[in-house]
């Protein structure tokens, strides 16, 4: 069978990210073909990957391990074709005057699996990125390791900030597992989905990824949100973003603190480090509702909340230095917009 370095080796780093680190069968990656199609499949069980590639010859049915088939591709030179043949329970992969024979499994050792079927008519899925920073990889808590999809929200929290976005999905709310996302960008162009039991199926042009959903129900999100803060502050996106990051040569650590307070329209953030010292930014010509009182932030959650807002000018949203604080563009509403709730840390 003939296809080409560039598909192939696309298509083998995709199912790649979904092979199993047991001992078995699972740590390989399914080839089998027909007269005009290469296809690939990998699996752990949470996460199924499904993909494609044009071809011509003689079919292959075998399973490759994972990581043999990967170091292979990697090696190829670009812009040639690449020919496969079996020979029994081993592949040869010829390119050029290149040669590499590899041992394999016998296809029917290969797992029943739960494969959804996404069909070219399924609705678009929204755009995550806003919402991914904010899953939780806290396996005790497995209700918030993904993102959960309905009523038009897209919403993910690891219990310090909350993140929303825009989700065409109005059905009822799924959960999509953290597993679902690393890869997503791999799938390439346009997403759909389709729910079909337990499991979502997301198809993009290089192949379909088929996860299970997280069966634990998620949280009731909305209770996070402040009803009001008595104070918005309105700013430059760009120049908060700077200036964080400048404060911040000086706070590394899971525990930095970044301080922020207004007085007199002049935002002042600040950080301290016990070893390294302290920073010091403020920017003026903000408009703000009243002077607040510092209020502390873990420095990378507010730059995530930020990156997610799109626009020129972000709101913050604030009371005091224990409420949560909203960070959205200005006059934003949930389900409107991308509307992020953050914690606010002792100061």
């Amino acid at each position: 069978m003939i296809t080409t370095t560039a598909a192939l080796t696309q298509a083998v780093t995709l199912c790649a990210r979904a092979s199993s680190p047991r001992a078995d069968v699972t740590a390989s990656i399914l080839l089998h073909s027909d007269s005009d199609t290469l296809r690939l499949q990998a699996t752990d069980y949470d996460l199924t990957i499904d993909a494609s590639v044009p071809a011509r010859g003689d079919s292959v049915h075998l399973c490759i391990p994972a990581k043999a088939l990967l170091a292979v591709v990697g090696a190829l030179p670009s812009g040639a074709d690449v020919e496969l043949t079996q020979a029994g329970d081993r592949l040869t992969v010829t390119c050029g005057r290149s040669v590499w024979h590899l041992s394999g499994i016998p296809s029917q050792d290969w797992p029943a699996l739960d494969v959804v079927d996404v069909p070219a008519d399924a609705p678009l899925l929204p755009d995550l990125s806003p919402v991914a920073c904010a899953v939780s990889s806290d396996e005790s808590r497995p209700a918030l390791n993904g993102i959960s999809i309905g009523d038009g929200v897209a919403v993910a929290t690891d219990g310090h900030r909350l993140h929303t976005a825009p989700a065409s999905h109005d059905g009822e709310p799924v959960t999509l597992h953290r597993r679902a996302l690393a890869a997503l960008g791999a799938l390439g162009g346009t997403l759909r989905y389709t729910i079909d039991g337990q499991h979502i199926g997301v198809a993009g042009p290089v192949g379909t990824r088929t996860v299970r959903r997280v069966q634990e129900a998620f949280p009731d999100w909305r209770r996070v949100l402040p009803d009001a803060t008595e104070h918005a502050l309105t700013i430059d996106r760009a120049a908060l973003v700077q200036a964080i990051r400048r404060v911040s040569v000086v706070g590394g650590g899971k525990n930095a603190l970044l301080r922020l307070s207004v007085a007199d329209g002049v935002v002042v953030l600040e950080m301290t480090h016990p070893d390294m010292g302290d920073a010091r930014a403020e920017l003026e010509s903000v408009e703000a509702s009243g002077d607040v009182g510092a209020v502390g932030f873990n420095p990378r959650y507010l730059l995530e909340a930020l990156d997610a807002v799109n626009g020129d000018t972000v709101e913050l949203g604030l009371s005091d230095c224990f409420s949560p604080v909203r960070v959205s563009a200005p006059g934003a509403e949930v389900g409107g917009g991308v509307v992020v709730v953050v914690m606010p840390m002792r100061t």
